[in-house]
């Protein structure tokens, strides 16, 4: 019995290595822009300086994602830029992943800017749950992050199995551009407009999420402040109007503005024509260079200030 556990347990394990040697051969053989994929690991270089990195949901990722966006940012802030963002409302957990792969690569930021929805703070979807592990290239220190930082165990195997899937072997760089879709005030309806919000906090104001995502959040800054890097954490410009978690979410950045060192900002009203915005969420491509030029260039462009929030 022992000696049959013994070569199940070898046989296990030279199948894990050939599974990894295949995967990591598949992952050298492609290279993307920031605006052909959504995978934020085969973007990051290593040993590279960036003015300006930018973590967040997608809200954040649209600002990179399109190729017209990520010029826009580059020529108005005279920045190179990286986009860490998470499409499909990622969260605080993917938002330390990826920040701690960017430094262990030996990367160095002047800034980062976390366009920070308080949503991600009060459900597990956009953490451990999160979908990332659909497009992110299999890295061995990559998974084990997510299991340090208690990412779901289904998500773990998803993340695995999807990489031998023939979806995977044989994906393509997807380019967007110029995005012109525009919404019109009669798009602007109270119902919609709630429902929509009620949506993103499936479980309410969960104080134990938020406790928890709270802790990482600090993490976070933590992280910043030991590169030497200038932290500037804002709220994202929408058309949704109040968010039931943002009195939680400026208390906490109160309290931590007494720990750490970091700039807030407020750009939720920032732009509120409806022509600007492809949906209640995300601003289209005109939406992304007025805000640039109005709001985003002044902030990165100032002298550190102190943050007083309440």
């Amino acid at each position: 019995m022992k000696r049959f556990t013994l070569k199940l347990g070898l046989l296990l394990g030279v199948n894990a290595l050939v599974g990894l040697a295949v995967l990591t051969v598949l992952d050298m053989g492609r290279s993307y822009e920031q605006w052909q994929h959504d995978s934020v690991l085969s973007v990051t270089p290593r040993n590279t300086d960036f003015d300006l990195v930018m973590l967040g949901s997608s809200r954040a990722k649209r600002l990179t994602r399109l190729k017209p966006n990520l010029e826009c940012l580059e020529r108005e802030l005279a920045a190179k830029v990286l986009g860490m963002g998470s499409p499909f409302g990622g969260g605080i957990v993917p938002a330390k992943l990826y920040l701690g792969n960017f430094y262990d690569r030996g990367n160095r930021a002047k800034t980062v800017l976390f366009l920070l929805d308080p949503f991600i703070l009060f459900s597990r979807g956009p953490n451990e749950g999160h979908k990332l592990v659909y497009f992110e290239p299999f890295r061995l220190s990559f998974l084990t992050r997510m299991i340090l930082n208690g990412f779901d165990h289904r998500r773990i195997v998803t993340y695995v199995r999807t990489k031998f899937s023939l979806a995977w072997l044989t994906q393509a760089p997807s380019e967007l551009g110029y995005y012109r879709k525009a919404l019109t005030p009669e798009d602007l309806d109270p119902e919609r407009l709630r429902m929509r919000m009620d949506s993103l906090y499936p479980d309410g104001l969960d104080e134990a999420h938020f406790n928890r995502y709270a802790k990482v959040l600090g993490e976070i800054l933590e992280m910043c402040q030991r590169h030497n890097t200038r932290m500037v954490i804002a709220f994202p410009t929408t058309l949704l109007g109040p968010d039931p978690g943002r009195p939680k979410v400026l208390e906490l950045l109160d309290e931590y503005a007494k720990r750490y060192d970091f700039e807030f900002y407020d750009f939720t009203d920032a732009v509120t024509d409806p022509g600007l915005f492809a949906d209640y969420d995300h601003l289209n491509s005109m939406g992304v260079e007025y805000f640039v030029s109005n709001s985003l260039k002044h902030v990165l462009h100032s002298a550190p200030r102190t943050v007083h929030l309440l």
